[in-house]
């Protein structure tokens, strides 16, 4: 199986001020991520992850956990995003789709979610700039 590298969404973290996550726990969340994500990788290269669906869950634990952690006030846009990918890892389980197919979707899915987790933190701290 091929590795699929899926990147924490930077922009998730570049935000600052804002009520939409807790700031003071990023540091954490993102050291933790880091470890995850290469026993992730570790565990697909040596072929405990035996599909693409099996990466995709592992990498999507490590991410949910980053959430978690930052206390992300919309878990609901992560849990879409997780679907969305995890779909896109079946189809390409089952042949549905290439590779190609399927790194070009988990990029337009990745991007969609952080357009999604800006919107939230915007206008969370145009609340906060009104209050």
């Amino acid at each position: 199986m091929k590795i699929l590298k899926v990147v924490l969404l930077a922009t998730a973290f570049g935000l600052t001020g804002c009520a939409a996550y807790d700031e003071s726990a990023i540091p954490q969340a993102e050291a933790n991520y880091a470890v995850a994500y290469q026993q992730c990788v570790s565990e697909g290269k040596s072929g405990l992850l035996k599909t693409a669906t099996d990466f995709n869950n592992c990498v999507m634990d490590a991410q949910e956990t980053v959430f978690q952690t930052i206390k992300f006030a919309q878990m609901g846009i992560f849990d879409a995003y997780r679907k969305r990918t995890t779909m896109l890892a079946a189809d390409y389980d089952a042949g549905k789709i290439n590779g190609k197919e399927l790194g070009d979707g988990i990029r337009a899915t990745s991007t969609d979610f952080a357009t999604e987790v800006n919107q939230v933190a915007q206008l969370d701290a145009q609340r906060r700039q009104q209050a």
